[in-house]
């Protein structure tokens, strides 16, 4: 082999994750195209599919440096926060160790899974003199090769189980948005001292805190209504109340 004619990088649309996304940079390095070492330490060419006359040729060790152009196509598969770092915390038990996820506004799975089977690997690179040993031996390093996104398990064949397969954690810091307004009364007049309720819908359940109010275009003073409670079962419309008082005027009721 004296050259690379081209590397695929390749997805599936149907899966929720990309091994890429916009905007990104693709970088691969090839270490060598050959391990080093002696003139005939790769295998035979062979005449015969079998070589069962002997007649193959050694193959020469020849090691050539790739020529990698810096221009690769970008991948699209829609646009994400950045992965999020598990930071290590402490050592609970002779084979636990404790790491710690803080979520951050923007951050959404529906399954939280760790990116890829060396992301431990990866982070003790990253990280100067940070090594995990046997306990009996220091001059054992572990094996921080994790389980693969997803997997359930082989103990048969000593594969443990991934994070996923063990934990169903949901994360969601996509802030909710308003949908629309709204009021449950049919369409109608109302008079001085009459209720009339109105929601405001939320994307998702929501949580009020303090005492929010909404103002309403009612002529010539405005009024500023209070809120009245999360309207249940699905928890995510918050209702304010408003009573019609002497000298409101609307011919169609909204907010200001």
């Amino acid at each position: 082999m004296n050259r690379i004619d081209r590397v695929k990088v390749k997805y599936s649309i149907d899966e929720d994750r990309a091994c890429t996304f916009f905007g990104n940079n693709i970088t691969i390095t090839f270490e060598s195209m050959n391990i080093a070492g002696v003139d005939g330490d790769l295998v035979e060419m062979t005449g015969d599919a079998t070589n069962a006359i002997g007649d193959g040729s050694v193959l020469e060790h020849v090691m050539y440096t790739p020529n990698v152009t810096a221009t690769a196509w970008e991948i699209q598969k829609g646009v994400r926060v950045p992965d999020r770092r598990a930071q290590f915390v402490a050592q609970t038990a002779p084979d636990t160790l404790k790491f710690a996820y803080t979520v951050q506004a923007g951050d959404s799975t529906t399954q939280l899974e760790y990116a890829n089977s060396d992301s431990l690997t990866l982070s003790l690179r990253g990280i100067g003199g940070a090594r995990i040993f046997n306990a009996d031996s220091k001059n054992v390093l572990a094996n921080v090769i994790l389980p693969p996104p997803g997997f359930a398990g082989d103990w048969e064949r000593g594969l443990g189980s991934s994070l996923s397969a063990n934990s169903a954690l949901e994360i969601d810091a996509t802030p909710p948005y308003v949908k629309y307004v709204t009021s449950p009364h049919v369409d109608g007049t109302f008079g001085i001292g009459e209720e009339i309720l109105v929601h405001v819908v939320f994307s998702q359940p929501i949580v009020v805190a303090g005492l929010p109010t909404v103002v309403l275009e009612t002529g010539t003073v405005d009024r500023i209504i209070p809120f009245n409670q999360v309207v249940m079962p699905d928890g995510n419309i918050a209702e304010f109340k408003y009573i019609v008082q002497a000298m409101d005027t609307s011919p169609d009721l909204t907010s200001h």
